[in-house]
């Protein structure tokens, strides 16, 4: 009780505090959106999870987009902290120890703050503790346990690529563990393996019909160079590890190698994956690397009652325990600050887009008093497929050559002449200069029937700028 208690508290006050103070909604999310919409199995940038966990807001359009990105990610994390309390009583058979590593994922930034603008991350930090679980019940219990294996990473394949990494050094523990290869000779690891294939299947259709966009949009990130900064992005990501190893050594534990050879396998399909990522990105640049390290952020502080031995001092784990507790009140407190007092612009950011996209939508209902379905053109167009009420597609057709991020699978010439669109214009460009050049290049042929010019304000300390608004008109 006492587990569920504290991660419902945790989530429910991260939630509130994020969906409350937030000026905008994060790109991520109006990607997610949109592939949602499209309902495909994958994406420009991502394989089909981010998309699915979406769907809710396609079949029910009563159900506002903010907060349920929020409460999403939250939900999310507290399942993955769940596992983490788990894995860590599997691998340390100790409560006390396993309610340590839960609460020393509190002082993390990754699963607080840094998790809130990503559609794959969150997930990988739900899956990834209990997929490690899984791998380490099929290996000490039952190997049916290889079923819900299977299902797990298969999940977290499809939410991101990287999940690979784990699971293939998973298929190869027995090559390096002899003593575990009699756990793979049972039919329910195959069956496993092929109900993760299975989930990952129509993934790779997908992928060939579409250019391979998503591992093509990956590579475009990355370029060859020695990365120095790679240690740096290792801090960030975890400090809490450093920290929690120094008070167990404080509580009177000793660091020592397990003997377990189930524990080593753990642990080989753990580091493995992250030395190659961190070898990988110390020799290229670009990347964004602190995303690829997140997700092991909460496995390795499970796997840390693995590592010591000793009885530890009760009463200096307990003060710990405050520690913890203390650390995680100050870093929500924090939060709520720099939000509230809008610190480097954190709680203004990209604010505009809100009355932005009503004024659009006025102008709509103005001209032509119908839902306004379709939009299209800049940028800027895309944040309005979330914040109009009526929640209208994207028009941008799909290209194999361009490969853009957001994108119409379904929409046909003939609809869109029927439903109409919002067309929106470059920033900082006047009606009179403003030819849409995009969307005449996407729909050749296509009348705009009227402009109208808007001013954009991004947050309350931008200077507005100019955007033309085209309409096309809907059929009568």
């Amino acid at each position: 009780m006492k587990l569920s208690v504290t991660v419902m508290i945790y989530a429910l006050c991260w939630f509130l505090a994020s969906w409350l103070l937030d000026p905008a909604l994060p790109y991520d999310a109006v990607e997610a959106l949109n592939w949602a919409s499209n309902g495909e199995w994958g994406s420009p940038k991502n394989p089909w999870l981010p998309g699915a966990i979406m769907q809710p807001l396609i079949y029910f359009k009563s159900l506002p987009v903010s907060p349920y990105w929020y409460a999403v990610h939250f939900i999310a994390v507290s399942i993955g902290l769940t596992g983490v309390a788990y894995l860590a009583r599997e691998l340390g058979e100790n409560k006390r120890l396993a309610c340590f590593s839960l609460l020393s994922c509190g002082v993390s930034g990754v699963i607080n703050f840094d998790i809130i603008p990503y559609n794959d991350n969150y997930l990988l930090v739900m899956l990834w503790p209990w997929m490690y679980w899984l791998f380490y019940r099929s290996l000490t219990q039952t190997p049916w346990w290889w079923l819900a294996f299977g299902l797990v990473s298969g999940l977290a394949v499809m939410a991101k690529y990287s999940s690979l990494a784990p699971v293939i050094m998973v298929v190869l523990t027995p090559f390096f563990s002899p003593a575990l290869r009699r756990h793979y000779a049972h039919p329910a690891f195959w069956l496993g393996l092929l109900i993760g294939c299975g989930l990952a299947l129509p993934n790779l259709w997908w992928l060939a019909e579409h250019n391979f966009s998503a591992f093509r949009w990956v590579d475009s990130q990355i370029r060859s160079g020695l990365n120095l900064h790679v240690l740096v992005k290792l801090l960030s990501v975890f400090y809490p590890v450093a920290m929690a190893g120094c008070l167990l050594k404080w509580c009177g534990l000793k660091l020592a190698r397990p003997a377990d050879p189930a524990v080593r396998a753990m642990l080989m399909v753990f580091m493995v994956p992250l030395a190659v990522i961190t070898l990988w990105f110390l020799l290229h640049n670009g990347g964004r690397l602190t995303e690829w390290l997140q997700p092991f952020l909460l496995p390795a502080l499970a796997l840390l009652p693995a590592l010591y031995r000793g009885e530890p001092d009760w009463h200096r784990l307990h003060r710990s325990y405050r520690f913890y507790l203390v650390c995680a009140l100050l870093i929500l407190l924090g939060y709520i600050l720099v939000m509230s007092l809008n610190v480097k612009n954190a709680g203004e950011k990209m604010s505009g887009i809100k009355p932005f996209s009503q004024q659009v939508e006025q102008l709509w209902q103005q001209q032509f008093a119908s839902p306004l379905r379709y939009v299209g053109g800049e940028h800027l167009s895309e944040w309005l497929t979330v914040y109009v009420s009526t929640r209208p597609d994207i028009i941008t057709p799909w290209d194999n050559e361009k490969m853009p991020g957001i994108y119409n699978a379904h929409l046909t010439r003939a609809r869109l002449e029927t439903e109409g669109a919002v067309i929106i214009g470059q920033v900082d460009k006047s009606c009179q200069d403003e030819h849409f050049l995009a969307f005449h290049q996407a729909w050749p042929g296509m009348v705009l029937s009227l402009k109208r010019q808007l001013f954009f304000t991004a947050d309350p300390h931008a200077k507005p700028v100019p955007v033309c608004i085209g309409f096309i008109a809907p059929a009568q």
